[in-house]
């Protein structure tokens, strides 16, 4: 694993949930994480851990926007997960290991984990998986206690805090900044006048903008995840 250095999170174009027009290249995949690899970009990405506590990338916690089955992520095994085809495409939702392999250090990423577990299994697994991993990464997440755990357990991993209306409502997460002590923050566009957000001394992300957006909010951030 290279040593901690979040320059990346400032000078890096980050393309959220990769390369992707939800039609023929969907979200979140191997084909959107190629098309951002041959830009470039870092990707953005989501985790989220299976019954049988395997990691795969998908944003939802349900199946039902991108597939044609029902439920949650949670109460399906990865034999479940991998019998899906997403939009009526060849696509696929893969799993975490697999996304690892094909990025392989080409590209940087930002990889958010989803997760509201008390057993933090998701987050032994993750260590797992990236305590070998050899290309630049950060972790984050919207819950204040993974980003604490990180902390205690992780040092050498880069950790920030995501930040929403309605993760603040959920976890109070601005208050809770200074417990968990991430080494960024990545706010909704629309809290970046917060005033505890304009104080943070540390790299400061927004999300999730389009491209035309991007002169707009600038100057009160490092750097912005787009939808490219």
């Amino acid at each position: 694993m290279i040593m901690k250095n979040s320059d990346f999170l400032k000078n890096s174009i980050i393309a959220h949930r990769g390369i992707y027009d939800n039609k023929k290249v969907i979200e979140n995949t191997i084909s959107s994480f190629i098309k951002a690899i041959n830009k470039g970009y870092a990707i953005e990405l989501d985790l989220h851990l299976t019954k049988d506590n395997k990691i795969i990338v998908f944003h939802d916690d349900k199946l039902e926007r991108l597939t044609n089955d029902k439920g949650y992520i949670k109460d399906k095994t990865i034999k479940d997960i991998k019998n899906l085809k997403l939009l009526n495409t060849d696509n696929y939702i893969p799993s975490f290991d697999e996304v690892l392999s094909l990025v392989n250090g080409k590209v940087p990423l930002l990889i958010e984990l989803k997760n509201d577990r008390d057993d933090f299994k998701l987050e032994k697994e993750v260590i797992k998986q990236l305590n070998n991993y050899e290309g630049e990464f950060a972790i984050q997440s919207f819950r204040p206690r993974t980003i604490l755990y990180f902390r205690i357990f992780k040092k050498s991993f880069i950790r920030g805090l995501l930040i929403s209306q309605n993760s603040n409502k959920k976890y109070n997460s601005l208050k809770k900044i200074n417990i968990c002590k991430p080494d960024f923050i990545n706010v909704d566009k629309k809290m970046l006048d917060n005033n505890i957000v304009k104080d943070f001394n540390g790299i400061k992300l927004a999300y999730t903008l389009e491209k035309k957006e991007k002169n707009i909010y600038s100057d009160k951030c490092d750097n912005m995840i787009c939808n490219i």
